[in-house]
């Protein structure tokens, strides 16, 4: 009985399964009394199979439509979830997933040679100061849209707030890591963007922290002292966490 008061539909596949299994259910158990009351009741086998005939015809036509709606809202329920979950992990102004979603990517890929890496946007309070919080905003998506072109197949880049965004990598090793960020530094440093007539420069600095198994936190503020160790030594330009780690540097 739970499973058709309480059904489990994801898709359109568990839809028809539970209609079938529900309607089968519900016709079943009308031709069960329906039989019984013919054997109390009996008079001859034609009134019989024609009252069976016609509970299976009345049942049908009754629980189809109700048991597909409540399918039906089932359905529209686990979507909504789906919807709800999938907002409550994106962030609003790029689309790219949240500190949450980078948290989740963390914790599911921390191995030793998975890295997290901190990107912030260079001078950022500058270019909101000279075009306004708008031409601000529209960098951020584009830069969004760079970052995804750039390290697209290695990880999950998110933005984990205001001009900072996080790159969980995994499964690449060092070399290869510290070769798509010099990309994405060259290409961020040579092709400015143009937003509404207005051609606005942006490179950016980052620092990287080899998970290695431990915490989130403990990473984090490694990534973090080594991206503060990239811009206090002139931006542009990408640091590894440890003593005198410059990854690349196009300042």
């Amino acid at each position: 009985m739970k499973r058709i008061f309480s059904p489990v539909i994801r898709n359109r596949r568990d839809l028809a399964r539970y209609l079938l299994l529900a309607t089968a259910s519900a016709i079943g158990t009308a031709l069960l009394v329906d039989v019984a009351q013919q054997l109390i009741f009996f008079t001859d086998w034609e009134t019989a199979i024609r009252s069976w005939v016609v509970t299976i015809l009345v049942a049908s036509v009754i629980a189809l439509p109700l048991l597909g709606s409540l399918g039906y809202a089932h359905l529209n329920l686990w979507r909504a979830q789906v919807q709800l979950e999938l907002l409550s992990r994106t962030d609003d102004l790029t689309g790219l997933p949240n500190r949450r979603a980078v948290l989740s990517a963390f914790q599911r890929h921390n191995e030793r040679d998975t890295a997290l890496v901190l990107i912030d946007v260079d001078h950022f309070k500058r270019i909101n100061d000279t075009h306004g919080h708008g031409v601000g905003d529209a960098t951020l998506q584009q830069l969004a849209g760079v970052l995804v072109e750039e390290l697209d197949g290695l990880g999950l880049v998110g933005r984990v707030g205001g001009e900072e965004f996080a790159f969980v990598a995994w499964k690449q090793s060092s070399a290869a890591l510290a070769q798509r960020l010099d990309r994405l530094a060259r290409r961020l440093s040579t092709r400015p963007f143009l937003i509404d007539g207005i051609t606005v420069p942006v490179t950016v600095s980052a620092g990287v922290a080899l998970c290695q198994g431990r915490d989130f936190d403990t990473v984090y503020q490694e990534a973090d002292h080594a991206l503060y160790g990239a811009k206090n030594a002139g931006r542009n330009q990408v640091r590894l966490a440890g003593p005198a780690s410059v990854i690349r540097s196009h300042g």
